[in-house]
Parts: structure tokens; C-alpha cells; sequence
């Protein structure tokens, strides 16, 4: 839940609806008026922006709006297509997915199946989100768009689980340098611009995503730290920010 000021609010919530699963999961209050930028204040700063380096509820926030996955949860916590075109299961172990063509990566190149099957099994070692595709066995390209997952065991929530932001779709290419997630690359509705460690992570539109009909309205997203929760509260209340998430957490 969050409770909302009696302000200039209306073209904020707007603003925010096809973003607001994303930025809702933890139940953010929400102030200010300024449609074209969006400050989100955090009691803690993010981990890392690496989707599969990190196991936090901020750093979550910030990969939901960078990278896409093949499911996205929608706001009754369902999950459903993200570039994810058409799926099925030929046996109660495997899985036939097809993603969408022309989805872009945020350095204009084309994310196919062999990105999907490099990611998926990078999240299967990553330390901090392997859990979450613990159920999977193999993941093998059918053709330039389809992969084939093979689970361990029949396990019917599985879409749940490409849905986590530890399964999200990185460039193959591109994420095999460790330095690069200092700049990283996704495909989601938003592109990186800076990372102040301990102030602020800014991001801004990406003008190019391929839903545009969840193309982000707000230009500029910025995530500012603030630790404490009365200057939270301040700040909200003065205009600074205009969303906070854990208005009590300290």
C-alpha cells in the first residue's frame, strides 16, 4: 500500500502505471509533481547492477527497470510474457520458448536465443541468485529465437521463476567482461546513466524498448539514498523525492 499527498499527483501516478509493479513491491508512498523526472528515495543503496551479482530488494528495483526477462509478474503477481512470444511443453520436463524478434539490447544489437541461454546458465552460477533456476537441468538454443529448458523434476511454477530479476537476459557478448557492469547493458524500458556508490543511481527512457505500450513516460528515473527514515520523510514531504519505499525502515 502507500498513501499519497494531497498534491499535484494525478500525471505522476500516470507517469509511474507502467512502471509501477516494478517500483510497487515493496509499497512506496509517493509526493511530488514533476512528470518528466521521478526520485525514488531507498533506505539502502544497491549491491551491484549486475542482475545475477546481487540478492537484494533495491538492487531488484534497478534490474526490473534495466534488463527484461522472459516472464514479468503483473500486478496481481501473475506471471506473463515479457519478451517472451509463445511457449509450451512438449513433456512435463521441458520447455519450448519463444521470444519476440527485434528486441533491442541498449547498444542496438538484437537479443536472440543464444543471449537467453547464456544468461539462464550464467544466473545457474552466479553465488547469489543461483537458487532461483535450481530446478533447471539444461538450456539448449532450438533456433535463433526458441530455447528448450529442461527442468530437473515436473515443476509447475517455473514461469515464476523466469520471472525473478535473477533471470534476467543479458548480452552474451557484452557480459562476459566483469568490468562492463560498471556500465550495464540490458534491454528493459530504462538505460543506465550513472551509479554514485552511496548517493544516487540515475536512469533515463529508453526510447527504443519494443513494448511501447510500457514505454516509461518519465524521462529520468533516480534512485537517492537516503539511510534515515526521518530525512525520508522530510524529503518526501518537502518534494524532494517523490517516491519512498520503506518510509520507517532505518
Amino acid at each position: 500500500m502507500f498513501r499519497r499527498r494531497k498534491m499535484k499527483r494525478g500525471s505522476l501516478l500516470l507517469v509511474l502505471v507502467p512502471l509501477l509493479w516494478a517500483l510497487a513491491v515493496a509499497g512506496p508512498v509517493f509526493a511530488g509533481s514533476d512528470p518528466t523526472t521521478i526520485t525514488v528515495a531507498l533506505p539502502a543503496d544497491i549491491t551491484s547492477l549486475d542482475p545475477m551479482g546481487h540478492n537484494d530488494i533495491y538492487s531488484e528495483k534497478v534490474s526490473f527497470l534495466l534488463f527484461n526477462r522472459l516472464f514479468k509478474f503483473d500486478t496481481n503477481f501473475k506471471p506473463v510474457p515479457d519478451v517472451a512470444k509463445s511457449w509450451k511443453q512438449p513433456s512435463p520436463k521441458e520447455w519450448l520458448i519463444t521470444i519476440q524478434s527485434g528486441v533491442k539490447f541498449h547498444d542496438g544489437s538484437e537479443m536472440t536465443s543464444a543471449d537467453v541461454k547464456y544468461s539462464l546458465e550464467r544466473s545457474k552460477e552466479s553465488p547469489k541468485v543461483k537458487h532461483v533456476l535450481a530446478e533447471v537441468e539444461s538450456v539448449s538454443v532450438v533456433d535463433k529465437y526458441t530455447v528448450k529448458i529442461t527442468t530437473k523434476t515436473p515443476f509447475a511454477p517455473f514461469l515464476f521463476t523466469l520471472a525473478h530479476a535473477g533471470a534476467s537476459i543479458v548480452p552474451q557478448k557484452y557480459a562476459s567482461s566483469s568490468d562492463n557492469w560498471k556500465n550495464p547493458i540490458g534491454s528493459g524500458p530504462y538505460t543506465f546513466v550513472q551509479w554514485a556508490s552511496g548517493d544516487k543511481v540515475v536512469l533515463k527512457r529508453n526510447p527504443n524498448y519494443f513494448d511501447k505500450t510500457n514505454l516509461g513516460q518519465a524521462q529520468t528515473i533516480v534512485f537517492k539514498v537516503i539511510p534515515e527514515a526521518t530525512s525520508r520523510t522530510i524529503a518526501l514531504e518537502t518534494g524532494e523525492v517523490d517516491v519512498v519505499f520503506n518510509l520507517n525502515a532505518t
